[in-house]
C-alpha cells in the first residue's frame, strides 16, 4: 500500500467477535460503525429483545492514517480487511450515513442474500428517512423497502408505511441508497 486513502474500510471478524473488535478499535480512537438490529427471541419461559449484527462478522472502520490501518489488522478477533483482488474494499461516506439511518430508524429491519428484481423507484417523503430514494419489492406477500449494499452482496429490507412514499419525479434531489 504505497499511498494511503482516507475513508471507510471493512474489517472481517471471527464469528461473534464484532463487539470485541469495535471496543479495541475505540480504545485507540479509531472511528467504527457496527450496525445492529433488534430481534425478539422466545424461550420457554420468556421473550427477550436482543440486538443482533445487521452484517455478521463485518465492522466498518474510518481510517485516517496508515497506523490506524495496521492496527486494525492486528486487533484480536479481526481476520483482516475485505479485499477485491489487490484492492481493499472501501465504502463512500454517504453509503455509511444511509446504512446508519436505516439501522437507527428502520422498523422490522432484516438483511437478505436473496436476489430481487428491480422494484418501483419511490422517494420517502415523511419520517426520519425522508428524502431518500428506494425500491419497493414484495417479500412474503408484504411490500418492503429494499436497500442494496453491493459491496457485501446483501439487501436490507425494511417494513414501511405506504403514506410515507411518493413517486420519484426529480432524481437529482433524491438521495440514493
Amino acid at each position: 500500500m504505497s499511498t494511503f486513502n482516507t475513508g471507510w474500510y471493512l474489517i472481517y471478524t471471527m464469528p461473534r467477535h464484532e463487539r470485541k473488535v469495535v471496543s479495541q478499535l475505540k480504545e485507540y480512537d479509531v472511528e467504527c460503525f457496527f450496525p445492529t438490529c433488534k430481534s425478539v427471541r422466545q424461550w420457554n419461559d420468556r421473550k427477550k429483545t436482543i440486538e443482533l449484527p445487521l452484517f455478521p462478522s463485518y465492522v466498518f472502520v474510518k481510517l485516517s492514517s496508515i497506523e490506524e490501518f495496521y492496527y486494525g489488522q492486528q486487533v484480536s478477533g479481526a481476520t483482516g480487511y475485505v479485499r477485491f483482488g489487490k484492492q481493499f474494499a472501501r465504502m463512500e461516506e454517504h453509503q455509511i450515513a444511509q446504512i446508519q439511518m436505516v439501522a437507527q430508524h428502520g422498523e422490522d429491519v432484516r438483511v437478505s442474500k436473496e436476489t430481487f428484481s428491480t422494484g418501483q423507484k419511490l422517494v420517502i417523503t415523511k419520517g426520519p428517512l425522508s428524502g431518500l430514494s428506494c425500491e419497493v419489492v414484495h417479500v412474503d406477500q408484504m411490500k418492503k423497502i429494499l436497500v442494496r449494499v453491493d459491496l457485501l452482496q446483501r439487501n436490507i429490507l425494511i417494513r414501511f408505511k405506504p403514506e410515507y412514499l411518493s413517486v420519484m419525479h426529480d432524481v437529482a434531489t433524491a438521495r440514493t441508497f
